[in-house]
């Protein structure tokens, strides 16, 4: 197991086969942008219990990516009065876990519905690229 360390955060990454120095590069490249790209997301969100999140996060790269365009769009419809979270949840004794975007507003309640039903029609385009592992809820913050 190779560990690498980035901005205190310990990330442990599976050996590499060094074949060549070209590949090392190139697979190390990989690395090190998924790492920033996850540190641009605690940026973006709340990490909610936040190594979880991270290791879940490497383990499911693809919804990085995923993750950047949901933050454009929310804020696209919710507007910049929002706080948006990331949170795991998991059930060990079904094998299931899944990562929730939780839409936090000040918006009444038939407001937030009607935003979160647009938001819907304009990111179903994702549903199939999340494979199971994203969800995305909105829920009032009450100051």
């Amino acid at each position: 197991m190779l560990f690498l360390k980035q901005n205190n955060y310990l990330y442990s990454i599976n050996p590499i086969t060094l074949i060549n120095q070209n590949e090392f590069k190139i697979e190390s490249s990989i690395i090190i942008k998924s790492l920033k790209d996850i540190e641009q997301l605690e940026e973006l969100y709340i990490f909610e219990n936040p190594p979880d999140v991270r290791r879940f996060l490497w383990k499911y790269k693809f919804l990085i990516e995923i993750l950047f365009e949901a933050q454009k769009k929310i804020i696209e419809i919710f507007g910049n009065d929002i706080t948006l979270y990331l949170e795991l949840h998991r059930d060990p004794e079904e094998n299931w876990e899944e990562l929730f975007i939780i839409i936090k507003s000040l918006y009444s309640a038939e407001k937030a519905i009607e935003l979160e039903k647009k938001f819907f029609e304009e990111f179903v385009y994702r549903i199939d690229a999340m494979k199971g592992k994203l969800n995305i809820i909105e829920e009032p913050n009450y100051k």
